[in-house]
């Protein structure tokens, strides 16, 4: 299952040719606007500024001419900079300087074509505006995956620069990787052959004897009835091999509340679950929630809602129900099916489930 990362939203199930990228949210976007912008407004205040002095009569005229000449050139070199940037990495300088790059949803590398359509449609909605237009049509229009309506018309998606595959959880992993974990464990429970090493030969009983002891006898009389063995009765305890039993035997001796459902959340957090818990970046109980346990989780986007979903153990199993929350709750099992959550309706969450909600997410174990 191929999923991208959405700064202050869900993630998106999405082909896997843009499996691990990260989409940027709106502070690195804008940060790249405000770069650029504010290269171009500087040139043109030292240029107006030059013309006002000019038009005083006291600065000499070469002054004036080198002076323009300088920002000329200047705002020369910085388009020719982001341009080629733009088609050759997918950056501008200010979107360098944030970090972001815009690359094409179909390929999931830069596309020349596409981004310099992008700049020039979000330029002729800039010009007569100064900008407000663009801004405008950018923040109301973004949708999945922050895109754009410019990103929807050239084809383009807004990405971290340095986007990495994030590490998975088991119910997150692709087919091929299952099959490398799974190949892994059958080569660790094969049987090992061990090869012994030459051992020294032990001197015999006769050559340890002092001189003049009576000689060894060669051949003893043994019973012919069989001699019982003391490992008959014993079993050979059987490994632990699924999280349930591991789950079971965690309870029984006590490491373990009885009835607890292990929560792992992505941070490596693990939280035994016994009756009901309320997640949220602030949660709080109170009204029909009052008197439950809540988890407070850190969320610097902002994408947790405050009282964000419900945790409660039920005969041994887990039920999830969304609290209403800004961004929503996702289930995605162990066999890859997903389903988002309806508000208020409680949906069971077998071992194995990754809960996945905000920018956050947690595995429930068993």
């Amino acid at each position: 299952m191929a999923e991208i990362r959405v700064e202050g939203r869900v993630p998106v199930t999405v082909p896997d040719h843009l499996d691990g990228l990260v989409a940027a949210g709106n502070t690195p976007r804008v940060s790249a606007h405000v770069v650029d912008v504010s290269v171009t407004a500087v040139l043109l205040a030292a240029a107006g500024a030059t013309f006002a002095w000019h038009s005083t009569g006291t600065a000499p005229g070469v002054v004036v001419l080198v002076i323009l000449a300088c920002c000329l050139v200047a705002a020369l070199v910085h388009g020719a900079i982001s341009v080629l940037g733009l088609v050759g990495q997918g950056q501008t300088v200010g979107m360098r300087v944030a970090g972001v790059r815009w690359i094409g949803i179909e390929t999931g590398a830069p596309d020349p074509a596409r981004n310099l359509l992008k700049l020039a449609l979000e330029m002729i909605f800039a010009l007569p505006t100064a900008g407000v237009a663009t801004a405008l049509v950018s923040y109301y229009s973004q949708g999945e995956m922050n895109r754009t309506w410019f990103d929807r018309i050239c084809g383009t998606l807004s990405v971290r620069a340095e986007s990495e595959a994030p590490a998975r959880l088991p119910a997150q992993q692709l087919p091929e990787e299952r099959e490398i974990v799974e190949e892994a464990c059958e080569q660790l429970d094969a049987p090992r052959h061990y090869t012994l090493l030459d051992t020294p030969t032990l001197p015999s009983l006769e050559e340890t004897l002092p001189p003049g002891h009576e000689p060894v006898p060669q051949e003893v009389v043994a019973s012919d009835s069989p001699v019982p063995s003391t490992w008959a009765s014993v079993d050979t305890a059987r490994l632990l091999s699924d999280s349930r039993a591991q789950s079971d035997l965690e309870r029984s001796i006590g490491l373990r509340p009885k009835g607890a459902v292990r929560l792992v959340f992505d941070d490596g957090t693990k939280f035994d679950l016994v009756d009901a818990l309320v997640v949220g970046r602030a949660p709080t109980a109170s009204g029909e929630r009052e008197g439950m346990a809540t988890y407070t989780l850190a969320d610097e986007e902002c994408a947790v809602s405050k009282s964000h979903l419900l945790l409660r153990v039920r005969e041994g199993a887990v039920f999830v129900e969304d609290l209403a929350s800004t961004n929503g709750t996702r289930l995605s099992t162990r066999n890859g099916t997903e389903r988002s959550l309806t508000p208020g309706e409680p949906v069971e969450a077998p071992p194995g489930t990754l809960i996945l909600f905000g920018t956050r997410m947690v595995l429930v174990s068993g």
